[in-house]
């Protein structure tokens, strides 16, 4: 058997990119700066001594960490935090629910004057008037610092994806208020964004069946939003939810559509003009889906191998494939805590890695080579992102190689379709038999979909992968790519014995551990106390019976994650008035009057709405701690806060601090 030899020769930006990757993971410690001056210095050392390719690594290292740290979101004038002021901006994205209007919309202007641009999270009551991507709008709201800390460990932190998104600050933009729709945006990009929109509504208006609608706008513009949780669910289940996020897949069948339309550039011996306008039609595609990064690395990579095609050189897939992270990540440093990032780069990385190695078929053999390749890229795509998907969604999918079959096979056609579909109905035009067959298709998909996410055993649930067993399946992982390329007896013994003991770590080391924590998050409408008692986390509310239903689901939802860490799988949830609930030594006193007698033990007394501020001074005796109900009037909340604290109480006001005991 002939070894295959791995040579940085043949991928030199690999080490570069892995050190780049650290410097940004680094950038937001306190000391990044520090760092990165010492890092460079050493660099500088080992260039002098000779060393040189060292201090290569040492400077990518520095460099990673100053683009972090140069790369963090532009805030909001600290100024006007707190006050009503006059916004405009560039509308970035709008989404629509039940009831609100979720914008992230691009300040430029405060009170009429021109500021350095920062991104604004806006949630808004108002649906009308009509506003889309690329609007420029005006309207008047009270702006607050975003918010990314969290009440409970591992709990669900949309602040924190905002800000990963650019977003510094939020606003609330209640009924009544006045929001001005100005004038489109200029730009190209702000045009690009338009167009996308006017694609969505012609699908949205169209006579094709609901479900065809929601699935061709979301794999055709990357617009999920449109697609029903149910569905979602079903793709996340059977192993497909790749197909809905826009990958290198589709822009691989829209290269081949491109190519398909410039086939006679092709006969008149015109192969790079061909190259050069697939270049561009992919970059403006890119454009319109809002640079995503899944998409932005497809396009990369395919930039690079069609350029590699027109200069005749020889293509090396990992080289473009560091080539596109070190583009996004230089642009965008935090794209490196998308999800999409991690997936998207995973999966190309594992198919680098395994796919042709795990092909069992000699390449002589072309056709059964290329199946077998299928199966293998397939599964390699599986095996990077399983782990990421398990981590974050908690799900693995079991049947996701027979699910693929359908998709791989139909979904050029469904695409190619779609194109054609968009472009004959921007004349006007909706030819009957394209409906017909859009229709046909993806029925077919959504019903084979529905119909492998309810077979026994079809995913796997409640999955928690910890830190620890991240890095341990990462080790293993290293250990088989190197049994491949580096067949031998002692690779061979050492990738088994990791691999067997990473099998042993996560059977017989627990995952989860116990918390025997109280915990008082942070709600705005009621009091909530979590005491998380394995298996079951007991959930004490001073909410109206009408909202027990919505603060289980949000209980649910929100702290999911933690509940998975700690063994736990199901909610309590009691509604508590002038009760004590005895945690040990410790007593939760919920009332709205402070009690005349208090019992044995640490007394935290949580008062709630009907609290009268002047029966304090009749008070004879007062608990170790009063906390404040989100519910009280703010300023009944603040004559309450003075006077007790005037007589010696701790008091804690819980629409603005969280508690852990």
């Amino acid at each position: 058997m002939t070894k295959t030899r791995l040579s940085l020769a043949s991928a030199p930006l690999l080490p570069l990119t892995v050190a780049f990757f650290v410097g940004i993971l680094v950038g937001p410690l306190s000391f990044s700066l520090w760092l990165a001056g010492g890092l460079a210095v050493a660099g500088g050392g080992l260039f002098l001594s000779g060393r040189n390719y060292a201090s290569i690594i040492f400077a990518a290292l520095a460099t990673g960490i100053i683009v972090s740290v140069l790369g963090r979101p532009v805030s909001a004038p600290s100024e006007i935090m707190g006050k009503e002021v006059s916004v405009a901006g560039t509308v970035v994205e709008m989404r629509e629910g039940e009831a609100t209007r979720n914008l992230i919309v691009r300040v430029d202007s405060i009170d009429s004057y021109r500021i350095r641009s920062f991104k604004l999270f806006a949630v808004c009551l108002n649906f009308i008037p009509e506003i889309y991507a690329a609007d420029h709008i005006r309207f008047t709201a009270t702006l607050t610092e975003l918010d990314t800390e969290t009440d409970l460990p591992l709990e669900l932190n949309y602040g924190e994806y905002l800000y990963n998104q650019g977003v510094t600050a939020s606003a609330f933009i209640p009924k009544g208020s006045d929001i001005t729709a100005l004038y489109p945006a200029t730009g190209i990009r702000n045009t690009l964004l338009r167009i996308k929109d006017g694609i969505i509504n012609r699908f949205a208006m169209s006579d094709l069946s609901q479900a065809s609608k929601t699935f061709l706008i979301t794999v055709l513009t990357g617009a999920s939003s449109y697609l029903l949780p149910d569905d979602r669910e079903a793709y996340s289940r059977s192993g497909v939810a790749h197909v809905l996020a826009l990958s290198g897949l589709h822009v691989a069948i829209i290269t081949m559509v491109i190519s398909l339309t410039l086939f006679p550039l092709t006969l008149l011996r015109l192969n790079k003009l061909k190259g050069v306008i697939t270049v561009l039609a992919l970059w403006i595609f890119a454009l319109m889906t809002g640079l995503t990064p899944s998409v932005t690395r497809s396009v990369i990579m395919a930039t690079v191998f069609l350029l590699t095609l027109i200069t005749e050189r020889r293509p090396a897939p990992v080289n473009s494939l560091c080539f596109a992270a070190l583009c996004i990540l230089v642009a965008v440093p935090l794209a490196i805590y998308s999800i999409s990032f991690q997936l998207s780069f995973s999966a190309i990385l594992f198919i680098l890695i395994f796919a042709d190695k795990l092909n069992p078929v000699s390449k002589r053999n072309r056709p059964w080579y290329q199946i077998a390749g299928w199966i293998t890229t397939t599964f390699a795509a599986a095996m990077g992102t399983g782990v990421i998907s398990s981590v974050y969604f908690h799900v693995f999918p079991i049947y996701f190689l027979i699910v693929n079959i359908p998709f791989t096979i139909m979904l050029p056609f469904i695409l190619g379709g779609g194109i054609l579909f968009a472009v004959l109905s921007v004349f006007g035009c909706q030819p009957h038999w394209l409906t017909g067959i859009l229709d046909f298709m993806c029925g077919i998909l959504s019903r084979i979909t529905g119909f492998v996410s309810h077979l026994p055993g079809a995913y796997i649930d409640n999955i928690f992968v910890s830190a620890d067993r991240l890095i341990v399946f990462s080790v293993a992982m290293c250990a088989i790519a190197a049994m491949l390329y580096f067949p031998g007896r002692k690779t061979v013994t050492v990738a088994v014995s990791l691999t067997l003991a990473a099998i042993v770590y996560a059977t017989f080391i627990p995952a989860t551990v116990e918390d025997t924590s109280i915990y008082i998050p942070r709600y705005r409408r009621y009091s909530v106390v979590l005491i998380p008692r394995r298996p079951v986390i007991h959930v004490y509310t001073s909410a109206l019976k009408a909202d027990i239903p919505e603060l289980t689901e949000t209980v649910r939802r929100r702290y999911g994650n933690y509940m998975l860490s700690r063994g736990i799988d199901s909610i309590s949830v009691a509604r508590v008035s002038d009760e004590v609930v005895s945690v040990g030594k410790t007593n939760l006193i919920f009332s709205k009057s402070i009690p005349l007698t208090l019992p044995d033990g640490r007394n935290l007394l949580i008062l709630t709405r009907g609290f009268r501020p002047e029966a304090i001074a009749d008070t004879t005796v007062l608990p170790d701690t009063v906390y404040i109900s989100p519910c009280m009037n703010q300023k009944i909340a603040n004559r309450t806060k003075d006077s007790l604290e005037a007589h010696g109480c701790m008091v804690v006001d819980l629409k603005k601090t969280k508690v852990r005991i």
